[in-house]
């Protein structure tokens, strides 16, 4: 397959993994391959998760692992499951709105982690899928730079007024919570590994992200580890579909695997149970103050 110079692609059989890197900044992918889109975030976490190996090959998760390699990882059991026999190429880009417009217009037959409902309402061309995780109020945490002193400092809501967050304006469940919390100031922008050394310089106070089970009161990130400003929390009502390209010459094939692979799941609990880890224990969620309680 020719690749153009300024496609930036990742080959990986379902079984193992090759190739190289460039930049998505064109649509000049063969239409003829399956693909998926992801960040390249996301992608240099999934290697270094997979450490070469086989999907099938993959009997524990890690806890340490975030929510959107976990997610990677199960569209790619899921298509192996399903029988998709073809190879799968990673496009990679770091912009969110850059993912859904290389769906919509089929340059991409999917993405590669899942995307939550209200993020891709109002985007044509593309088919969802509701993905075994189902609809969930989840508690996501605030987490600032170790060396944010106020931010670790505040205690209740009067001591966020004067601090500032910074989200992508396209993840729309994130940023209206955000907007309903009394903060200073709201800033958009499309790039996590942005967003991550924003925070960690102190240009912004704070980012939102899911409150693991393991490691409750930090994040790692492309950037350094990240701390949670305890007690505080937004309340979001979380829908991850699974995503894919209505018009990309392999819509039907990938539809097809993933719907054999999500029937396959009803007798195995190996990936619902990996997910539990993104849901917050009781015991901390009594403790959090949601912020963005109207």
């Amino acid at each position: 397959m020719h690749v153009p110079a300024l496609v930036c692609v990742v080959c990986l059989s379902l079984l193992t993994l090759w190739g190289g890197t460039a930049e998505a900044d064109d649509l000049g992918v063969d239409r003829g391959v399956a693909t998926m889109v992801i960040a390249p975030d996301v992608l240099a976490d999934y290697q270094h998760f997979m450490r070469g190996r086989r999907v099938e090959e993959v009997k524990d998760i890690d806890t340490t692992l975030r929510r959107d390699v976990l997610e990677v990882f199960s569209t790619l059991y899921l298509l192996q499951a399903g029988g998709l026999a073809e190879d799968i190429e990673f496009v990679v880009s770091p912009s969110f709105d850059r993912h859904l417009s290389l769906m919509a217009s089929g340059s991409v037959g999917m993405s590669a982690a899942f995307i939550d409902r209200l993020d891709i309402s109002g985007t044509n061309g593309l088919d969802l899928v509701p993905s075994f995780v189902g609809q969930q109020i989840q508690s996501v945490g605030l987490f600032t730079s170790p060396g944010n002193a106020q931010a670790l400092a505040a205690e209740k809501l009067a001591d966020i007024h004067s601090l500032t967050a910074v989200s992508n304006k396209a993840w729309q469940q994130d940023w209206r919570a955000l907007e309903a919390a009394p903060i200073a100031e709201l800033v958009s922008v499309a790039d996590w590994t942005v967003m991550t050394r924003m925070v960690m310089a102190g240009r912004v106070d704070f980012l939102l992200a899911p409150i693991q089970r393991h490691a409750p009161d930090r994040l790692i990130t492309p950037v350094g580890t990240l701390a949670r400003m305890r007690p505080f929390a937004v309340r979001v009502d979380v829908d991850r579909l699974i995503a894919l390209s209505r018009s990309h010459p392999d819509h039907y094939a990938l539809r097809a695997a993933v719907e054999a692979g999500l029937s396959s799941l009803a007798a195995d609990h190996f990936l619902r149970d990996a997910f539990i880890q993104f849901y917050t224990p009781s015991d901390l969620e009594k403790s959090l103050m949601v912020i963005n309680r109207r």
